[in-house]
């Protein structure tokens, strides 16, 4: 067999023969998290609307809820709580299998009708991660965040934004 056929094997045998969930327990990948604090926050001070976007799924489609936030000391708190989130580090070549979830997404503004600055998309699926991201049209990956504490941080931060029972659609 030539390379691009292994190749092709190995797609289909990781990506489509062995079910999802069984991939994921059976490769759990290597993940290494610095605990010290960041010598620059993540998310800047100064921002002015914070919101967060959750997924509620339809049949047939995806669609999004959102809630914003804009009183001043929520948005702190969410700041720090992102903020205090280790960096993740993942080895080089780590495969992160049910990757590419429906993400929920706390969004920051520097004014109430600014457009998005920065985006935290929290994953939970394979590798389970915070991505930082700054832009809109075309974002740039600033930071990957990770960590045990991770569901927690975005449990806290949905309760600061929206205390109460979950929204429903």
């Amino acid at each position: 067999m030539n390379a691009r056929r292994v190749a092709l094997v190995l797609i289909l045998v990781l990506g489509v023969g062995i079910p999802s969930t069984w991939a994921a327990v059976r490769t759990p990948p290597t993940t290494t998290t610095t605990t010290q604090p960041p010598t620059t926050p993540y998310i800047p001070a100064g921002m002015k609307l914070v919101s967060w976007s959750y997924p509620g799924p339809l049949p047939m489609r995806t669609t999004y809820g959102t809630l914003y936030a804009t009183n001043p000391v929520v948005i702190e708190k969410v700041r720090a709580i992102i903020n205090a989130l280790p960096l993740q580090n993942l080895p080089p070549g780590t495969v992160c299998p049910m990757n590419y979830m429906i993400p929920e997404l706390i969004q920051f503004s520097r004014t109430v009708s600014s457009p998005i600055a920065i985006t935290v998309s929290f994953e939970f699926g394979g590798c389970a991660a915070a991505t930082v991201t700054s832009g809109g049209a075309r974002p740039r990956l600033l930071f990957t965040l990770g960590g045990p504490h991770l569901g927690s941080a975005l449990q806290q931060i949905e309760q600061l934004i929206h205390p109460g029972p979950p929204p429903v659609f």
